[in-house]
């Protein structure tokens, strides 16, 4: 009898893992991307927002067509619009 491998399985619950690790990012960015006082928000909103990113990432190349991952890069880009909008309100 041949050994069926769980490897499409457990890459697809990696990749919603990455997901949802990847959206609390984005939510952490998004809500703490506007902080430019003191430049704040390179120390507290950035490195989150990327390592969102690099989820994200690492998440689409497990599965592109996840849904998780397309509201993921949404709020993520929101969070940069966000960041750069009030980048130049501030200034």
């Amino acid at each position: 009898m041949p050994q069926q491998s769980d490897e499409p399985q457990l890459s697809l619950h990696r990749a919603g893992l990455y997901n949802t690790l990847a959206i609390l990012c984005g939510l952490w960015f998004l809500l703490t991307g506007w902080l430019w006082s003191y430049l704040a928000n390179l120390i507290i909103a950035y490195p989150v927002g990327i390592t969102g990113f690099f989820l994200w990432r690492k998440a689409r190349a497990l599965d592109p067509h996840n849904r998780k991952g397309h509201i993921a890069i949404a709020i993520h880009g929101l969070g940069l619009a966000i960041s750069v909008i009030s980048f130049f309100l501030y200034r």
